[in-house]
């Protein structure tokens, strides 16, 4: 159905002046075989599109994939079966050569790259029913709404605002529920400004929850303040980070890190860089408290790309997960790519992770194959 949108819509824009498409596809395979399986834990065939119709000021753009489940998984070991996903489909209008800008439909709102929840990043969902096996992309679940966003160069700054009109929703593994209850429509800003070398970012968000006002720290009609804030300072060659952050009147977070950018001068012919991103985040709610970690290692040139992750929740039977990515890109008549990888899941029972490490025995190993074309 997608591809057949994107056909369409492609055939019929030549004769308008000034209309540009761009379609991009991204066929994919891959098998994946974990210790609790006595075959294939999973065996895939992806096709991902990627569009974008512009004409002057205007423009849309679509991204989605299908996928079928070659090995035929059972339901019981995750709901990813043969699927068709929009991932986003969202027009957006340009004013005042760029500096304000108007979108509007499913699209990818995100106000923090951290991957360790909680952060400030209020609006996007996770396929946690998929695990960690996809692409760090299609991990996640974007919201449909309305966006607004105002930049300065002048002033070094920019100011966003969104309307929430249908929340993005957490996909979740068996034996939990398949989804949560939705947390209504929400309205949130972020101001980002340089100042004196410093990357300022402040948040505030208005969700309507589920619950009663015991569970929410917000109005008894479930109505709970999202407030939240960051900062970073580019040194030569590290970028330090903090975030912090309140959910209601109960929850609080905050992540420290940083992106270490070290020389790589001395590996091989000298192509190859390097980073390091640990972050350490704590997380009270109440008189509860936990503390994560996580851990990324990230070396790569031109056509190599090595990729360690590690996270843990810092506590004697906490979460965690370990991962290694190898990645080789090959040159032809489309960009194609292969990939092996190897991860292991630990934790308790009935925690998320314990989930994980019941339906894969522990760990699962894979190898994917991907090509790229643009028509």
């Amino acid at each position: 159905m997608i591809l057949a949108l994107c056909t369409l819509l492609i055939g019929a824009t030549p004769a308008l002046a000034g209309f540009s498409t761009e379609l991009a596809l991204h066929p994919r395979l891959e098998s994946i075989w974990s210790a609790a399986s006595e075959s294939s834990h999973s065996q895939r065939g992806v096709l991902k599109a990627e569009g974008r119709w512009s004409w002057g000021a205007f423009q849309v753009f679509g991204e989605g994939f299908v996928e079928g489940d070659l090995a035929k998984t059972p339901a019981l070991q995750r709901r990813s079966r043969s699927s068709a996903i929009l991932q986003e489909l969202y027009g957006e209008f340009k004013l005042k050569d760029g500096d304000l800008i108007l979108r509007a439909g499913l699209q990818a709102v995100r106000w923090s790259d951290g991957w360790v929840l909680p952060s400030l990043d209020l609006w996007t969902a996770r396929r946690y029913n998929r695990l960690f096996l996809d692409p760090t992309s299609e991990q996640l679940v974007h919201p449909a709404g309305v966006l607004l966003i105002w930049n300065s160069a002048a002033l070094s700054s920019e100011l966003s605002a969104f309307v929430n009109v249908k929340p993005a929703e957490d996909r979740l593994p068996e034996p939990l529920p398949e989804k949560l209850e939705e947390k209504g429509p929400a309205f949130g800003f972020r101001a980002k400004t340089r100042l004196g070398g410093f990357d300022l970012t402040a948040v505030g968000a208005l969700t309507r929850e589920p619950g009663s006002a015991d569970v929410t720290g917000g109005a008894a009609d479930g109505r709970r303040l999202q407030l939240g804030a960051s900062v970073n300072y580019a040194l030569d060659a590290w970028v330090p980070r903090l975030e912090l952050g309140t959910r209601g009147e109960r929850e609080f977070y905050g992540s420290f890190g940083a992106d270490f950018f070290p020389s790589a001068d001395g590996l091989g012919d000298g192509s190859w860089s390097l980073s390091l991103l640990p972050q350490l985040t704590t997380w009270r709610t109440g008189s509860e408290s936990r503390q994560l970690g996580y851990l990324a290692l990230r070396l790569s040139n031109e056509a190599n790309a090595w990729e360690l992750q590690g996270y843990r929740e810092l506590a004697d039977t906490g979460d965690q997960f370990l991962s290694l990515l190898y990645k080789r890109a090959f040159r032809a008549p489309a960009e194609l790519e292969a990939s092996v990888f190897a991860q292991n899941y630990d934790g308790p029972p009935q925690s998320l992770f314990g989930i994980y490490e019941e339906l894969l025995g522990g760990y699962a190993v894979g190898i994917r194959l991907e090509a790229h074309g643009v028509l």
